[in-house]
């Protein structure tokens, strides 16, 4: 359902239909900092959060990014104040992502931005890229004044691809690592075993409540499994067990999956 919910105590989701799927935005306020958890694919994806203007003012905020993939990244603008018609008055300290997520401003993000503008005339035109300017290779912790954050790094998805934990809630926020029905293999290089293995702690791990995927679902631990049944066919050679009528976006990606898992498997 698109639109702004609370999810947890100073916690909100704001669910955006785009073209072919539906992704999230999550902001957390503690009473210090306000974490803003991807940021949609263009400026005005973030208008719905006006609402949560007071729990912005007064409070730094952080911009997390799951990966540099264009509908996570491109809305960041909106609260950047780098636009004279700023939809959100804030100030952000900084826009925190993997190391892996720098190089992709530099060729791939910019590269995708133009691909877009071609494709939808005037829809993008006031996206403004902004680069991470904090990075990490493992893990990060984010106080945020009676909220706890931690970030780890979990590729497969993509080489930058990341996600949080909030403790305080139980609350795991997957990015695009799980997604129902199926997860994109968008890395030529990915390791499904490792991915795989950092799904599989998280799924083990008591302290995990509600899962929050940035695309699909939401759910408890449970609802991890279906990404890690899909990729353990993906590796073992095996057809994986889908819905029987998915839609397009859907059978393109799984189409694209085999094929990069058969190319993985080929070099093992």
């Amino acid at each position: 359902m698109a639109g702004l919910q609370a999810c947890c105590p100073g916690g909100h989701v704001l669910a955006l239909e785009l073209a072919d799927f539906a992704v999230r935005v999550v902001v957390l306020a503690g009473s210090r900092r306000v974490l803003v958890f991807d940021t949609g694919s263009r400026p005005q994806d973030l208008a719905p959060l006006q609402p949560l203007q007071p729990l912005l003012a007064g409070r730094e905020v952080l911009v997390v990014y799951s990966h540099g993939d264009w509908d996570h990244v491109q809305g960041t603008a909106a609260l950047a104040r780098v636009q004279a018609r700023a939809e959100i008055r804030a100030e952000i300290q900084a826009v925190i992502a993997h190391d892996a997520c720098v190089p992709r401003f530099l060729d791939d993000a910019p590269r995708r931005l133009d691909q877009l503008r071609r494709e939808s005339p005037g829809l993008y035109d006031d996206v403004i890229l902004i680069p991470p300017d904090l990075t990490f290779s493992h893990a990060m912790t984010l106080d945020l004044g009676g909220l706890t954050v931690t970030l780890h790094h979990l590729p497969g998805h993509t080489a930058d691809s990341l996600v949080a934990f909030v403790p305080e809630h139980g609350l795991f926020l997957a990015g695009d690592t799980a997604e129902i029905p199926l997860p994109c293999v968008d890395w030529e290089d990915a390791s499904l075993e490792h991915w795989i293995a950092g799904l599989q702690r998280w799924r083990d791990d008591a302290r995990v409540v509600r899962v929050l995927p940035s695309h699909g679902p939401a759910g408890g631990r449970e609802s991890l499994d279906p990404t890690i049944r899909y990729l353990q066919a993906l590796r073992e050679g095996r057809p994986p067990l889908l819905p029987e009528a998915m839609p397009a976006f859907y059978q393109e990606t799984h189409q694209a999956n085999l094929e990069r898992a058969a190319r993985m498997r080929s070099r093992a």
